[in-house]
């Protein structure tokens, strides 16, 4: 009996004077103490019931669930079946599992989804008496990716969006853990976040996705911290890329100047992640609301950003959606014939992520998408599930304003024709003449000439005709719905032969239109 005392006295020293830094020894022994007592328990008993929830009076500020979130998370565990069992099986039992495990993945980010069940485990379930177990496993693991353990800046230096994706789970984890673990700890992990962020902020402007991965990066470090100056900083940044953002036909510059449909979805991914991060700071959706309706209007070099919006943009894809792409980073690429091997909602594709990140501030923009593609997720993931929780709608403020059409003109910049006004024309008959005085038209050698370049007609609400004469007469062509464009820009790679057909007969060419509204 000595014997096997003394045996597993020295395994738990070797396992101890191996792993753990001195600051936390007593921590992390008594933690793996009282997990390798869980060990042994009923890990998998799921017949067991969940106790010790929180009630409403223990919300911590969180970058996971804004208070209202947590108020209606906490009600819905008391009241309904399906909600308590997605907690039980994917968060209050599997939380078991990632604190038993105690291995350390080579790839660190391995674990990051571990560390927000884990949290989410702590701060759902405040009064359970093994509560502070993962609030102790959460910190300590989190002490060590910060270099206190193994003195490494390995992680700090991300060169690859994917892994940039995985950053939010463990940020997430961390803003909940926060207010409840010791002033050094923070302090350690607190500099690590920092560092981090100073790396990111070197970089320099590269007007795409790693901008915004950028701003959502350093705006969750500084929620985190609580800095409001700073985060007022943030989203200063963010409206001027917002600015800078959308062609008038909802195509972003990511996507203008890349070769994958999956830079679109890279951006509204972490676009909607600094959204939530937004909402949950103002405890409003008012300045995510005006954001989604914030028009771009910028020139760089032969790129037009001008006249779009986000909306704009979930409007290309949702046209992507309706023509049965499903896997859409493979849509314009030499994968293409590929794209649909993998569901949009079942596979590990980056859409999958965005929609869960953006169900927090366009929840009826992404149902009514679920609903378009017969697909509901049985099954959320862990932000899918809840961002469900505090949600909010974007309004489409173009749409309380709707009366008539949008007609885009062009111009010549340097080599390039770009959208550079757009006219607002209610129903009625508009002769050369009458386009000329709002622009649209003007006079050469004594004839009319276009500068008429696109047009947005919202679906089936007007019927169009457009003619190449002057009073309603010659070559014409009626429409009652298409998005936007004649323009060919040169540099489009993604023009298909359909496209340069259509822009051939009618770029520059309308000279009168004729508009009914249909009833």
């Amino acid at each position: 009996m000595k014997k096997l005392i003394l045996k597993k006295v020295i395994k738990l020293g070797l396992y101890f004077f191996s792993v753990l830094h001195i600051s936390c020894s007593k921590d992390m022994l008594n933690n793996n103490i009282a997990i390798s007592s869980l060990s042994n328990s009923n890990i998998l008993d799921t017949s067991s019931t969940m106790s010790g929830l929180s009630d409403t009076s223990q919300y911590s500020h969180n970058s996971a669930l804004s208070r209202k979130g947590f108020v209606e998370l906490i009600d819905q565990i008391q009241k309904t079946d399906h909600t308590r069992k997605y907690v039980f099986d994917n968060i209050y039992e599997t939380s078991k599992l990632s604190l038993a495990n105690q291995t350390w993945p080579t790839d660190r980010t391995l674990i990051f989804k571990d560390l927000l069940i884990e949290s989410l485990r702590f701060f759902l379930f405040q009064k359970d008496v093994e509560a502070n177990l993962y609030l102790t496993d959460v910190k300590i693991k989190l002490l060590r990716l910060s270099g206190s353990f193994v003195k490494s800046d390995e992680y700090i230096f991300m060169t690859n969006t994917p892994s940039h994706g995985k950053d939010f789970d463990m940020l997430t984890a961390y803003s909940i853990i926060r207010p409840y673990i010791d002033i050094d700890s923070q302090t350690k992990i607190d500099n690590w976040l920092i560092k981090k962020a100073a790396f990111h902020n070197k970089e320099k402007i590269r007007n795409n996705n790693w901008d915004i991965i950028k701003y959502a990066l350093d705006l969750h470090t500084n929620l985190i911290m609580n800095d409001q100056i700073k985060i007022n900083a943030n989203i200063k940044m963010i409206e001027t890329y917002l600015q800078n953002q959308t062609r008038f036909d909802g195509v972003g510059v990511d996507l203008y100047d890349r070769d994958a449909f999956a830079y679109h979805i890279y951006n509204l991914r972490f676009i909607s992640e600094c959204f939530k991060l937004i909402c949950i700071n103002q405890q409003s959706n008012e300045k995510v609301d005006e954001l989604f309706n914030k028009e771009s209007n910028a020139f760089k070099s032969f790129k037009t950003v001008y006249g779009g919006t986000l909306i704009d943009q979930l409007k290309l894809l949702d046209n992507a959606l309706l023509g049965n792409v499903k896997h859409l980073e493979f849509l314009r690429t030499e994968w293409e014939q590929d794209m649909s091997k993998i569901g949009l909602f079942k596979g590990s594709g980056a859409a999958t992520y965005m929609f869960d990140v953006l169900s927090y501030t366009a929840k009826d923009y992404v149902k009514n998408i679920e609903d378009k593609m017969q697909s509901n997720l049985n099954k959320p993931s862990i932000i899918r599930f809840i961002n469900k929780f505090g949600a909010t709608s974007f309004s489409d403020k173009r749409k309380e304003k709707e009366a008539g059409i949008i007609v885009y003109k062009i111009d010549r910049v340097n080599k390039y024709f770009v959208p550079t006004k757009e006219v607002f024309l209610s129903p009625g008959k508009y002769t050369a003449e009458d386009l000329k005085n709002v622009g649209l038209v003007y006079m050469a050698l004594g004839e009319f000439k276009s500068n008429i370049g696109g047009f947005a007609i919202p679906s089936n609400k007007y019927n169009v005709t457009i003619y190449d004469k002057s009073d309603f007469t010659g070559n014409f062509k009626s429409v009652s719905s298409f998005d936007h464009f004649f323009i060919y820009f040169p540099n489009n790679k993604y023009v298909t032969s359909a496209d340069k057909e259509r822009i051939s007969k009618w770029d520059k060419k309308t000279l009168s239109i004729v508009i009914d509204k249909i009833e």
